[in-house]
């Protein structure tokens, strides 16, 4: 048994050598590195994706710690990026990470999804989700995404031209007038389950693409909404041929 059968082998006994190589041979986007952030990266660089580039402009404070775990005291006032590539090397030396210290834009933002074959999102930010969403629209990339507000939370994936994009699910609706508000324990559950369906549509599995999931941490429910695709929305409104009703 080499190292890394021994690393991957309670998942290898899962996926079979041939799903593991299709995650070695994956690169994966993450756009944000905190609270959903941490559990997302960690499980998907535990989990042997093999080029990891996130992205996220923020210094660790110390109301980050409740649920931004890839961080400790020690960490105060460090970059998130320099810190978390830190972190996730150490966890697994075979995965090749890149951090990008700086806010996603119009600007870095359509180089870095061409160079992905999925970009995952945890954000706290709507004109951030959505621009990456008109991105991954354009580039036909794969897109998971994940968000939390107290005891509520979701996970849906975006396959253009098949599904829904988040501008179909999120435009019309009013932005919060508060920055959310949550437990740690809430972001690593939406996190976690952000990394099971990168993972799962890196392997082919279709995961939560076309659903929004949605997560009652108080009543302990998950409870999925389906949809078609809005014909007038802005990202995605005739592209491709919508999925039969």
């Amino acid at each position: 048994m080499t190292q890394n059968d021994e690393r991957y082998a309670r998942q290898l006994a899962l996926l079979g050598s041939e799903g593991q190589e299709k995650l070695a041979r994956a690169r994966v986007l993450v756009v944000g590195a905190g609270g959903l952030g941490s559990p997302l990266l960690s499980y998907l660089a535990a989990a042997g994706v093999g080029t990891l580039t996130f992205v996220d402009e923020d210094h660790v404070a110390e109301s980050n710690l409740n649920r931004q775990v890839l961080y400790t005291e020690a960490d105060l006032g460090r970059s998130k990026a320099e810190r978390a590539a830190e972190r996730l090397e150490a966890l697994n030396r075979t995965v090749r990470v890149t951090s990008i210290a700086a806010r996603f834009t119009g600007e870095n933002g359509p180089a870095l999804v061409a160079q992905s074959d999925l970009v995952a999102l945890a954000l706290d930010n709507r004109e951030t989700r959505l621009l990456a969403n008109r991105l991954c629209v354009a580039a036909g990339r794969p897109l998971v995404d994940g968000g939390i507000d107290g005891w509520s939370g979701y996970v849906t994936a975006v396959v253009p031209g098949k599904t829904p994009c988040l501008s179909c699910w999120f435009e019309k609706r009013k932005p919060g007038g508060r920055a959310p508000v949550s437990l740690g324990p809430m972001a690593g559950v939406i996190g976690s389950m952000e990394a099971l369906a990168v993972l799962q549509m890196l392997l082919g599995r279709p995961g939560p693409a076309g659903r929004l999931m949605l997560f009652n941490g108080a009543q302990w429910t998950l409870s999925p909404l389906g949809a078609g695709r809005r014909p007038d929305c802005p990202a995605c409104g005739n592209r491709g041929e919508a999925p039969p009703s």
